[in-house]
Parts: C-alpha cells; sequence; structure tokens
C-alpha cells in the first residue's frame, strides 16, 4: 500500500513552516524582556519632605570644579529638580587621593542618594565603597582608564549599558584635546624642540596624560621632559629650572600642577617660555593657550543623567556620555611678557580670545 499522502508531506510541511513562528515568538519574547539603554524602571514618588541628596566627591577645591558644579546644576534643573527644594548638593573635597574614601563613608553616613564623581581617583575610590548606590562621574578623559569596561556588543543589545560589573556607575566624559595642543604648541614654535611638562606617578588620569602628550609630540618632531611631582612647593621649585632648558611647558590639569599654576607661569615669563594647557583657567591665569575639556558640558550632561535616576531610570540602562567638543582658548596678554607673535590663523579659530577690556 502506498503511504498516505498526508503523512508524506506533514514532516515536511512542518520543516518549512516551524522556523517562521518560532523566530517571530522568541523575538517578541527578547524584546520584551529587553529593557534596552534608556529604559526606565519607574518613577520614585518623592516623600513629604524629602529632598534628594547628591554628594560630589572630588580631589581638592581644583580650579574646574565649580565650572562642573556649574553644569551640574544646570543639567539637574532641565530635570525640572530645583536646588533647595528637590535635591541638596554636598561637595566633598580631599587634599589627596588617599583621603577620598573618608569622603565617601561620610557621604554614605549622612543617606545621600547619588554620588557624582570629579577626576579618576575620585570616581575609583566611590566605586569601592558606594555599593548598589548610583555613581555618576562627570570629569574623565576616559573610562576604561579608571576600570571601567565598557559593556560587549551581545551585553548591549540586551540593555545592558553600563560598565561590566559595575551597573550602578554611569557618566559623562569630555575630550581630552592633548593632540590638538599638541598642534598649538607647534604652530607656536619657530622650530621642533624640547616642551616641558609635570606629572603626578600617584594619579592614574595625569600619568596617561603624560603618556599621550609624549605620543602626540613625537608625531610632530617635538621632544618632552616630564618631570614627576607630588606636591605644588615641588612644582614650583621645578618650574625655575625646567623654564631654562624647553621651549614651552605644557599643563596636563592634574590637581598638583593646579595649586602651582602662578609659579609656573611666573618662571615661564622670567625665562621667555610660553605656557600651554588642558585647562580653561590655565589661560585666564597667564597661559598662552589652552585647548580644555568642556567641563560645564560634562558636568550638565551629568546633571541630567542624576535626575533621571532620581526619577527612577537606572543607571545601567544609560549609556556612558562623550562630549567630543574642546574648547581653544588663546590669551594674547600672554604674549606681550615673553616677546612671542601669535599666529593669526590661531586668533582666528579660536573659541575665545582673552584680553585687557580697551586692547
Amino acid at each position: 500500500m502506498a503511504p498516505s499522502p498526508r503523512l508524506t508531506q506533514s514532516p515536511r510541511c512542518f520543516r518549512r513552516l516551524w522556523p517562521g513562528p518560532l523566530v517571530v515568538g522568541c523575538g517578541l519574547l527578547l524584546l520584551s524582556c529587553r529593557g534596552g539603554c534608556g529604559a526606565e524602571s519607574g518613577r520614585q514618588a518623592l516623600p513629604p519632605g524629602k529632598r534628594w541628596r547628591i554628594s560630589v566627591i572630588a580631589l581638592t577645591n581644583s580650579s574646574w570644579l565649580q565650572e562642573a558644579e556649574a553644569g551640574l546644576h544646570e543639567g539637574l534643573r532641565e530635570g525640572t529638580l530645583l536646588v533647595g527644594r528637590d535635591y541638596d548638593v554636598e561637595v566633598l573635597a580631599a587634599p589627596e587621593a588617599a583621603r577620598v574614601e573618608e569622603l565617601v563613608s561620610r557621604a554614605l553616613d549622612t543617606g545621600t542618594d547619588v554620588f557624582v564623581t570629579l577626576s579618576s581617583p575620585a570616581l575609583q575610590a566611590t566605586m569601592r565603597q558606594a555599593g548598589a548606590r548610583p555613581v555618576v562621574f562627570a570629569d574623565l578623559a576616559d573610562p576604561e582608564m579608571a576600570g571601567l569596561k565598557r559593556p560587549s556588543a551581545w551585553r548591549t543589545w540586551f540593555g545592558g549599558c553600563s560598565a561590566e560589573g559595575h551597573p550602578n556607575v554611569t557618566g559623562a566624559y569630555a575630550a581630552d584635546g592633548v593632540e590638538s595642543l599638541v598642534g598649538v604648541v607647534r604652530q607656536c614654535l619657530e622650530s621642533p624642540g624640547r616642551i616641558g611638562t609635570f606629572f603626578v606617578p600617584g594619579e592614574p588620569e595625569s600619568v596617561w596624560y603624560k603618556n599621550k602628550l609624549v605620543e602626540s609630540a613625537k608625531k610632530l618632531g617635538l621632544e618632552v621632559d616630564a618631570l614627576a611631582v607630588a606636591d605644588p612647593r615641588e612644582v614650583a621649585r621645578a618650574a625655575s629650572t625646567l623654564t631654562r632648558t624647553v621651549a614651552a611647558v605644557v599643563l596636563l590639569g592634574d590637581t598638583v600642577t593646579d595649586r602651582a599654576v602662578a609659579d609656573v607661569v611666573r618662571a615661564a615669563r622670567q625665562a621667555k617660555v610660553p605656557v600651554f594647557s588642558l585647562v580653561t583657567a590655565h589661560a585666564r591665569g597667564g597661559a598662552l593657550a589652552a585647548v580644555a575639556r568642556d567641563v560645564h558640558a560634562s558636568g550638565k550632561r551629568a546633571g541630567r543623567m542624576a535626575a533621571r535616576i532620581l526619577g527612577g531610570r537606572r543607571p545601567s540602562a544609560m549609556a556612558f556620555d562623550r562630549v567630543a567638543n574642546a574648547r581653544l582658548l588663546v590669551n594674547v596678554d600672554a604674549a606681550g611678557p615673553i616677546d612671542m607673535g601669535l599666529p593669526l590663523g590661531l586668533l582666528q579659530r579660536a573659541d575665545e580670545v582673552i584680553a585687557e577690556e580697551g586692547e
């Protein structure tokens, strides 16, 4: 007897048809389970009389701290939160990295709701102690430098946007501007030469900047003399010696040299040597030019993130936010004391030209 057509056809039909419904069903299931970057976890109701508490953890009262804090408040206001009504901000700054953990402990004791960190050492110390408390970084050159490994493509597809192993951490970071600054230095110097800088061995971010400076300078035929320093007095002493042997000085914006900028500028002017920097305030304080990270913008974006977290969003659902633009500032008043002319092209492309009124 011939086999029944129904019996012979059914397996083939089943083989042809089953993948479609199964794939569609699995896809719908995955999409329903996948939160995705930016997914909400439900808004938190603010208890009566309760104000959220945000703790800013930093190293020293650096020149960029106020700039970042101003951006933070601006970002929080965009989330309709008002300081004094909806939240209080406590800025805790340690004079050295070893004491940052004391500040984190103090913030935890006072019941902080969200940490905002400025600098790599502040972030690393906070991550060690914060537990599951949300942490938002606002001033980094590169998250991986601080030990934050970006999520894999597979993990990102399934809704994980945070660093692997740190679901409570997210934040904004700004372009470092080192290569652009080295280009400005080379444009201002008549010929290739040696440039000097300072770095702090105990600050990973400072070492990272120093290494990138050396690498970028080499591409343009410049050599770097990098002096290791540990405190501002050491910077002041070393500046008078360094400025006699280099064609320019580059300040990297670490927390040690930031407190000795006036001493470096004074020594450089005596030696008729220009000073360049990665920090906005240094250009206003006597450096010839700066290609500065937009710390205000990264603080603002961190404020937006903190507002979303207080509104119920998970840090793990927010991807790291990179501020791509760096600002070029040129201080024409700093050129006179060192008898140096400024290239017209540099002035034309500057985002801000600093000069005394009436000049």
